[in-house]
């Protein structure tokens, strides 16, 4: 019904690519501090121990601010109206239950236009 929309869906087909990225990261990572225990310094600090610790942290606090800032973005007003026309949550029900009786009275649907002009 509406064309570029925000929509995540759309980026499902990269998903593996970020794992292979993330998985290049940790192998990095990994490498990095197999040479870092070989100095005086690290060994005393433990950072072979530490820091691939530190980095899933890292990760897992970079996900969850992604996450907020996703759901701070998509409820924005102007990006609620780029997806228009929409059915919104709370009209779903309605909207499928006048659909089903559009269809078994006229045996064609209603566009999102349509049924929104029979609300008025």
């Amino acid at each position: 019904l509406s064309r570029n929309t925000p929509d995540a869906a759309r980026s499902v087909h990269m998903v593996p690519f970020f794992f292979v990225l993330i998985a290049s990261g940790m192998v990095v990572i990994r490498n990095g501090c197999r040479r870092l225990s070989t100095w005086k310094v690290a060994r005393k600090f433990r950072f072979s121990l530490l820091l691939p610790r530190l980095f899933l942290v890292g990760v897992a606090l970079f996900c969850i601010y992604q996450w907020q800032n996703y759901w701070q973005w998509i409820q924005r007003p102007d990006i609620l109206q780029v997806r228009q026309p929409a059915v919104a949550v709370d009209e779903y029900d309605r909207w499928l239950r006048d659909t089903k009786k559009q269809i078994e009275e006229t045996r064609h649907s209603l566009s999102l236009y349509e049924w929104r002009a029979q609300l008025e």
